[in-house]
């Protein structure tokens, strides 16, 4: 044991300020993340009834069920190797452009099928009286690729070491998104927040695609 250093149980405060400091720009960012995919919920309520809360938050679980299934397994599964390759530089982008082409392949092979069984699912998970939420379903699960893609695009941020960057663009998402729900749901009702889900992913996308792009090694 003499060979050894003792464990230290207890981080110093220089190393917890260390760590608070790397991992802040992550928390807010998973703050503002919250926001823009809670809010539109909140909004329909506001602007619309119980009822268009219910059938809205029916679209979206199943949405958010989808998205989970593609996305955290594959960033289970990638981020690893990805972080490996991170100092061999082609091999990296290599590999990251090949995962973006699985990623778009596979969520809109989820969204094609996803709006065939549309109206036969939501009668079996929700029943009929939950028919309206049909066509907030067909509509919220055209942002998938996109959330796919921002959530693949803003790991590899994060594997860069691009924090800042992340957290910058998921707070201007956020403020795209209560921008938009706001202007949208007023005039659009349940259409208008999932067309401003829809307007939000797809700016992330851009937004971590063209940082993605200035910080590529």
């Amino acid at each position: 044991w003499g060979h050894f250093p003792h464990p230290r149980l207890f981080p110093s405060p220089v190393q917890i300020l260390s760590l608070v400091k790397a991992g802040l720009p992550l928390g807010l960012a998973a703050l503002s993340a919250q926001i823009y995919s809670r809010l539109d919920t909140v909004l329909v309520g506001r602007f619309m009834n119980p009822l268009a809360v219910g059938w809205y938050s029916a679209a979206s679980v199943l949405v958010i069920a989808a998205s989970q299934l593609v996305i955290v397994p594959l960033m289970v599964a990638v981020f690893p190797t990805l972080s490996r390759l991170r100092s061999r530089s082609p091999e990296f982008r290599r590999t990251s452009l090949t995962i973006t082409a699985s990623v778009i392949a596979t969520t809109f092979a989820v969204v094609a099928l996803t709006y065939i069984v549309s109206s036969p699912l939501i009668h079996l998970v929700y029943g009929p009286e939950f028919a309206p939420a049909v066509q907030v379903l067909r509509l919220l699960i055209l942002s998938l690729p996109f959330a796919a893609l921002s959530a693949f695009f803003y790991k590899l941020l994060i594997i860069l070491g691009k924090q800042v960057s992340y957290l910058k663009i998921s707070l201007l998402g956020a403020l795209i998104n209560i921008v938009a729900n706001l202007t949208l749901i007023p005039l659009l009702g349940m259409t208008g927040a999932a067309l401003a889900a829809i307007l939000t992913q797809i700016c992330l996308t851009l937004f971590y695609g063209l940082a993605l792009k200035k910080y590529w090694p």
